[in-house]
């Protein structure tokens, strides 16, 4: 048995970061350790979840009446959203007081650190916070990586980004990334291998996620969208599937766009609700990376279409689509086709070899 502490985002308000999170933790706890997920406190993350309203001009009395309009108008949404996540990571991710750049050397006690999953290793998100490599431990044999990702190919990188994690990969013993370009990144910039291991929400079994889940109260069947960037086609698509089907459409929202509230059903459930929206769906239409993840974990019938291809979680959602061989579930492949089976029996065998390579990957840092 041994103690371990997290290095994650545990502070994101985001269904994906927090699940991510959540089954790390308990993964490892089944496997008989003790441990905490340490609640530390990015700057560059912790801003991101601040209301932000921009503002490139002098301020006039009229601009200011509006801006103060905007932010009553914000904040009860704001505020609702907020304690949705936050039920959830004080009961399930907060198991540490606060540490911050200059408090986190002050954490004793671990046999061993991990940093990941989720993008820990992109400077762009963490504001170049050498914290997410591990670097507050000063004994590289503690520090480890599980599923850690870049968040971009290394083309897309800067010379800047580039030197940065050069320098601090050599903080870590041992590399586990989540997608193959990130592999490569290491691959390229220091000469070390690493090992490509699934999201930890795979790590979980479905009955485990079906035992957090809390079942909607939605009595008609229904179409269930959750989409990380607003898309008219697959807004459009979703539609039709529910028109067609008879069913109810349901959109998930973590977003504060209150004009899209006024005129879409739009829920924000709590990480539970969110599970059970997912479990219960009649059909499922998302282009997140965590929307495709618990559609195949749930068995779903689902569509997932690409984010802009500006947007670096596009890898994410290949690479899973070729490990199933799910391609085929591109929404645009489709037409009135809505029912085209899916060889479920073979998915969860592919899941089921990545989840086992996992484990044993888990158990080897452990040891």
């Amino acid at each position: 048995m041994k103690k371990i502490g997290i290095l994650t985002f545990q502070n994101a308000d985001n269904y994906g970061a927090l699940l991510q999170a959540y089954a790390l933790k308990q993964v490892l706890i089944n496997q008989g350790h003790v441990v905490k997920i340490l609640n530390y406190c990015c700057p560059k993350i912790q801003a991101a979840y601040r209301i932000n309203i921009q503002r490139n001009y002098p301020l006039t009395f009229i601009r200011k009446l509006k801006i103060c309009i905007k932010l009553l108008l914000f904040l009860p949404l704001w505020w609702y959203v907020k304690t949705k996540f936050s039920f959830f990571r004080k009961k399930h991710l907060i198991d540490t007081p606060k540490y911050y750049s200059d408090t986190i050397k002050q954490v004793f006690g671990y046999d061993l650190f991990i940093t990941g999953s989720d993008q820990v290793f992109n400077p762009r998100l963490t504001g170049f916070d050498s914290n997410y490599f591990l670097a507050f431990s000063s004994n590289k044999t503690k520090n480890v990586s599980y599923a850690a990702s870049f968040g971009f190919g290394l083309k897309d990188l800067s010379e800047k980004e580039k030197l940065f994690i050069q320098q601090n990969l050599s903080h870590l013993k041992c590399l586990s990334v989540r997608e193959q370009q990130g592999a490569e990144i290491i691959r390229l910039l220091t000469g070390r291998t690493s090992q490509v291991n699934i999201d930890p929400t795979f790590l979980l079994t479905k009955d485990e996620w079906v035992s957090l889940a809390k079942l909607p109260k939605v009595k008609k069947p229904y179409v269930l969208v959750y989409l990380m960037n607003e898309d008219s086609n697959i807004i459009s698509f979703a539609k039709k599937l529910a028109h067609n089907n008879n069913y109810e459409l349901l959109y998930i929202s973590s977003t504060l766009d209150i004009k899209q509230r006024l005129y879409n059903r739009h829920i924000t459930p709590t990480p539970q609700e969110w599970l059970g929206l997912f479990l219960k769906a009649q059909y499922i239409v998302t282009n997140s990376f965590h929307g495709l993840v618990f559609s195949i974990i749930f068995n779903k019938h689902f569509f997932v279409g690409n984010l802009p291809k500006t947007w670096p979680a596009n890898s994410r959602l290949d690479n899973l689509l070729g490990i199933t061989n799910l391609q085929n579930r591109i929404y645009t492949n489709f037409t009135q086709d809505y029912n085209k089976p899916i060889d479920w029996s073979f998915v969860n065998r592919c899941v089921g070899k990545e989840r086992q390579k996992a484990l044993n990957y888990l158990q080897e840092i452990t040891h």
